[in-house]
Order: C-alpha cells, then structure tokens, then sequence
C-alpha cells in the first residue's frame, strides 16, 4: 500500500481503517486484523501504539475496495508495508465489518475509554469500552 489513515474518529489518531493501494483507498476487514497490526499502524501515523481495535459500528461503514485479506505483523514493524499479507484484494467481507482503531495518541484513549467486563462473573465477561456516552464491545479477536 501506498498510504493509510484513521478516518471519522474524533482525532488522527483515532477512527476507521483506510489503506490506499495504488490511488484508490479502501477500508480493512476486521477478520483480517489484529491487535499487532493496530499497533504498527498507530505507530507509522505517529499515534502510539494501539489501544482498542474495534468494529465498523465505532466509526461507521466505509466505501468502495475493502483491501488486504491477512497482515502477519509481528508488532515491531515501523511500517505496515513491511508486514507480510496474504494478498491484496476485494475479500469476502462486507463494510458492516470495517475495521477501527484507538491509538494511544487520541484523546478518546484519555478523556473516554473506562472499560469493563460485562455479562460474566467477577473476573470474566465481555470486555466493554465507554465511548461517545455509551458502552460498545471490543472484538474478540483483538485480545
């Protein structure tokens, strides 16, 4: 890819994930995303490290390409052109399952982003981020 950014999130740091591949941009399924990635990306916007990764119902559905099927980060990478993919292409995946970000570097990882486990016992349960006055989930797969 040839660029990236958070876009409709309250700060640069903060938002859904677009990758630009040759000129077009396009958002980044959330199945083919992780916590490492996240952390590379936030770290090559001069973000921080990630601090939540979270779905389409965050930051809203993009348009158009949704690109890059598996990023294997290993979380150290400066840049996210130097992780390896699977390959670039339109997935299986719709916009309802847009990828999110909360870097370090945003101001909702400081002014929001009390967490809590919800709906289990004392010590288990869904992890829960409070965020534009409510609670939303966390993805699974970003722990």
């Amino acid at each position: 890819h040839t660029g990236a950014r958070l876009v409709n999130g309250s700060d640069s740091c903060s938002g859904r994930v677009e990758l630009q591949y040759l000129s077009e941009w396009g958002t980044v399924c959330d199945v083919s995303w992780d916590m490492r990635a996240a952390s590379v990306l936030c770290g090559q916007l001069k973000c921080g490290s990630a601090a939540a990764m979270l779905g389409s119902d965050w930051f809203g559905e993009g348009s158009g390409q949704i690109w890059a099927d598996v990023f294997d980060c290993q979380g150290n990478e400066t840049h996210l052109s130097k992780c390896p993919i699977s390959s670039w292409s339109r997935t299986a995946c719709s916009h309802k399952q847009d990828a999110g970000v909360i870097c370090s570097g945003s101001s909702l990882e400081f002014h929001e982003g009390r967490v809590r486990l919800f709906g289990g016992m004392e010590c288990e349960g869904e992890v829960e981020v409070y965020f534009r006055q409510d609670w939303r989930k966390v993805l699974l797969d970003s722990w």
